[in-house]
């Protein structure tokens, strides 16, 4: 995350109010929720990925001091809780995001989790077991308030004890003490590694003593798996939190809109899910929403309300939510101010070639930043916390279809 709604402002926090903890989720019918983790021992929680086995890992950003650390969750006697909360790897800067990559595997797709070890050797392969190491897990991670203090490194469990043993950091030097940040990663089906790089100001305008943006602020970034040939994808998104591809290589972004307030204030500008192009720019910082003809800018296939932060996004792929392959999830972190406004995973909706319909698919959440579907088909929820800005309140949930789907 580290967006516009000022989610790291440490001069904020001591004076945003404490609520109670909520009541769980609520899911559409035919669906149930459950609370994978996150009974005390998870707090600020910013990203989720699958290893191809369908382990869960989350990353975990700490707003007090600006670490974060990656953690290893398994439910090994299948009673739907993680009763292993291991750290697998810490020394981190805030973390934003995380992303598998390695040979055979696809983000976001993976074994199911009581499908076993690998049995072919091909299987292995895939893993790196035969090349005596395993996947790398991309993590995107910034150091508040330090100029040029953002990273995208790469982590690895080298001998299978389920602790990280190797670091390399893959990207350094990306501006880090503005509004926003660098941003979750998701690995390409070229196997490069895209993530958005959030714009320092508001909506271009420098005050308060801030710093002015640079040419990567506003971007979608592109760089190899080994660092080299790092460069601007996609320009004019002023924050593009989560990135998810199709199986057909098409590239999707959530974009938080800026805000009615600070330097630089852009009344009712709503938050979007872009489709992205090489190249091509999506209107920030003078263009929000549906762009009027000739401006020479592309505008969003979907608009959400403004202040709903709409930040992870979640591709459905599979049978699972019934009747939802090709749409898309996206969770929506909410307004500092109103407790109507987001706080819920929503669905878009594409039925047709241009029709994108947005509406709700589980509502109820404390603030949910990351939404992702699991090997199995469920659709899993990082829950940021839910009494906000406290340790100890986030929580995993898990919503899984109970009921059959109808023909």
């Amino acid at each position: 995350m580290i967006h516009r709604r000022h989610l790291f402002g440490f001069i904020l926090l001591a004076s945003i109010p404490v609520t109670s903890a909520l009541a769980d989720p609520v899911a559409p019918p035919g669906y149930e929720v459950t609370k994978f983790a996150g009974d005390g021992e998870l707090s600020f929680v910013t990203g989720l990925a699958f290893d191809p086995d369908g382990v869960l890992y989350v990353s975990e950003g700490n707003l007090f001091d600006g670490t974060g650390r990656v953690l290893r969750l398994e439910d090994r006697d299948g009673d739907g809780r993680a009763e292993i909360v291991a750290t697998f790897a810490d020394g981190l800067g805030l973390v934003t995001g995380i992303a598998f990559r390695g040979q055979g595997f696809s983000q976001g797709r993976g074994r199911r989790a009581d499908a076993g070890p690998p049995q072919t050797p091909l299987e292995r392969i895939r893993r790196g077991e035969f090349r005596g190491q395993r996947l790398e897990l991309f993590v995107s991670h910034f150091s508040p308030g330090m100029a040029d203090g953002g990273m995208l490194s790469a982590v690895r469990d080298r001998n299978g004890d389920g602790v990280a043993d190797e670091r390399r950091d893959v990207v350094t030097g990306l501006p880090s003490d503005g509004l926003n940040g660098n941003q979750q990663p998701a690995i390409g089906p070229d196997g490069r590694v895209y993530f958005g790089q959030g714009a320092r100001t508001n909506a271009g305008v420098p005050g308060g003593g801030g710093p002015a943006d640079v040419p990567e602020s506003g971007t979608i970034l592109r760089v190899d798996a080994d660092g080299s040939h790092l460069g601007i994808f996609a320009r004019g998104l002023r924050n593009a939190f989560d990135l998810a591809f199709t199986p057909e290589g098409e590239l999707f972004a959530t974009e938080n809109g800026p805000d009615p307030s600070g330097p630089g204030p852009v009344a009712d500008a709503p938050d979007e899910l872009n489709a992205i192009l090489s190249g091509e720019h999506y209107g920030w910082p003078a263009q929000f929403g549906f762009p009027p003809e000739n401006t020479g800018t592309i505008g969003p296939v979907a608009q959400f309300s403004p202040s709903t932060s709409t930040d992870g996004l979640a591709l459905v792929t599979t049978g699972e939510p019934c009747g939802m392959a090709g749409d898309f999830l996206a969770a929506q972190f909410g307004s500092f101010t109103d407790p109507t406004i987001g706080r819920r995973i929503v669905r878009i909706d594409r039925r047709g070639p241009r029709a994108i319909v947005v509406e709700d698919f589980a509502t109820g959440f404390g603030r949910p930043l990351d939404v992702a579907i699991g090997p199995e088909g469920d659709v899993w929820v990082a829950d940021f916390s839910s009494a906000f800005f406290q340790p100890g309140t986030a929580a995993i949930w898990r919503i899984r279809r109970i009921d059959p789907c109808d023909e």
